[in-house]
């Protein structure tokens, strides 16, 4: 495997390879790594890998999820989870991350979306807001002349 950079952290404590932090690239993809390497050949390991938004082909599935699925720098996170041992390691793919920031990247678009169907496409004009204006002035005057009218049937006045 060739890296184009590879920064690492690590330290060795109660038999194992402590690996605090590595990042690096390789090729276009980037990667970061935490976790342990037992000296008993145990592994623990997680590994973010951000790849290349080139890597999906356009017009697929694919690049219709990768579109919301992308981090801010446009690259598709994926998350792996690396145990067992050594000789027979067990990788799996946890995709729930990926999934969520799908997801609210969907809801934050479907939402613009929403409020640009419901915002009025006609803008107040200063005609139109003084028309709006001396119509209320206009309701407020005949309520008050309603109300001295009432008092003057009731007092005889």
């Amino acid at each position: 495997m060739a890296f184009k950079t590879l920064t690492h952290s690590f330290r060795i404590a109660g038999g194992k390879l402590l690996l605090d932090k590595m990042h690096g690239e390789m090729g276009k993809d980037l990667f970061e790594m935490a976790g342990s390497l037992g000296f008993d050949q145990s592994l623990n390991m997680d590994l973010l890998l951000r790849l290349a938004p080139e890597r999906i082909k356009s017009g697929t599935a694919a690049a219709e999820f990768a579109r919301f699925a992308k981090d801010a720098q446009g690259r598709i996170p994926v998350n792996v989870k690396i145990t067992g041992t050594t000789l027979q390691p067990k990788v799996s793919v946890k995709a729930s991350r990926t999934l969520e920031g799908a997801g609210k990247t969907f809801t934050q678009e479907l939402m613009k979306g929403l409020a640009a169907k419901t915002t009025p496409k006609t803008k107040a004009t200063p005609e139109s807001t003084a028309a709006k204006a001396d119509s209320a002035d206009s309701a407020k005057q005949d309520a008050i002349q309603k109300g001295r009218d009432a008092l003057k049937r009731l007092l005889g006045k």
